[in-house]
């Protein structure tokens, strides 16, 4: 049966097991950015109700609104996490465990 192409090489088939660096969990600057203006958003809007002050709740709205457009505006730019990545699509991506069990020496063996 004829193959699309050559055969990987053995180096190229553990690269396909390991865990895919591209995944960076959200810590991106735009993350990053988003959370802290959102961040102190919140924690306006919560010290404008202790203190029962309208104005200063509506401008915490506001925070909470440019935090959001902060997150949307920097990924757009390219500070987010790469496009694509969590299309459903990680069809030969290892989790953390699964790369430890496989480099343990140990594994499948019980104490």
């Amino acid at each position: 049966m004829p193959t699309s192409g050559p055969a990987p090489r053995s180096d190229e088939r553990a690269l396909s097991t390991t865990h895919d660096h591209r995944d960076n969990h959200g810590q991106t600057p735009a993350a990053w950015s988003a959370v802290a203006v959102l961040l102190l958003g919140f924690l306006l809007g919560a010290v404008a109700v202790l203190l029962r002050t309208p104005w200063l709740f509506f401008v915490a709205i506001g925070v909470v609104v440019v935090g959001a457009l902060t997150g949307k505006v920097m990924a757009m730019m390219g500070l987010g996490q790469a496009p694509g990545f969590h299309d459903g699509d990680n069809a030969g991506v290892s989790t953390h465990a699964e790369d430890v069990a496989q480099r343990s020496p140990d594994a499948g063996r019980s104490a």
